[in-house]
């Protein structure tokens, strides 16, 4: 009897360790994945295609005095290139984080070293977090004027940003995290812009700041 209720509580224990080496292996992981000269590329590239897309909107608006008198061909060629931006810093995005896995280890696959990245204690904190910032638009969609949605988006992807710096101790993360905090929130309760404007005034610098940092350390080490 005595030997039954070992074995149980031996097992216990050891899936007690696992469990502990798996987290501790997806806490390097994940800080190695998150470096930000591993992601800078794709943070500075993200900052340019915001700048460079809301200038052109904007000749857009210039040229033809409102959004309503732009030709449909053209805000389909605009809105196509958009999304071809978007699925190509995506897939930057997923090149990117594959190869600094395979640094770790040279036979990472994509499924393996997401659920390694999960396995980070850190998102028992974002999870509810962004479920809570994700579920309040949908509460407030019709009394937010356009652009107030965007500032709501800038502080919430703000707070991400600075829990991802926190956990990992990094300074770019939480620079660029605390302007889209604080544009976000200057926006919400001071200014109201036009939706093309505040896009670049919450997002862009916070993207060009943090790729700014990093290359400038980098040159430094």
């Amino acid at each position: 009897m005595e030997k039954q209720k070992e074995m149980p509580l031996s097992k216990m224990i050891d899936d007690i360790k696992d469990m502990r080496k798996m987290m501790e292996a997806g806490s390097h992981a994940f800080r190695y994945i998150y470096m930000a000269k591993n992601i800078r590329l794709l943070f500075l590239l993200g900052g340019l295609c915001v700048l460079i897309f809301t200038l052109a909107y904007h000749i857009l608006l210039i040229i033809y005095d409102s959004h309503s008198l732009i030709p449909g061909a053209v805000k389909l060629m605009y809105f196509s290139l958009i999304i071809l931006s978007c699925i190509c810093l995506v897939a930057l995005r997923t090149r990117l984080t594959l190869a600094a896995g395979r640094k770790l280890d040279e036979n990472m696959t994509l499924w393996g070293l997401t659920k390694l990245i999960m396995s980070h204690p850190l998102w028992i904190a974002v999870i509810p977090v962004m479920a809570v910032f994700c579920s309040l638009p949908f509460k407030m969609a019709h009394y937010w004027p356009g652009s107030y949605f965007v500032y709501y988006s800038a502080v919430a992807y703000g707070v991400i940003l600075n829990m991802i710096g926190v956990g990992i101790r990094s300074m770019e993360y939480s620079i660029a995290g605390y302007w889209a905090i604080i544009t976000g929130l200057i926006g919400l309760f001071l200014i109201i812009m036009p939706i093309h404007v505040a896009i670049a005034f919450n997002f862009a610098p916070a993207f060009l700041l943090f790729a700014l940092i990093s290359y400038a350390k980098g040159k430094r080490e």
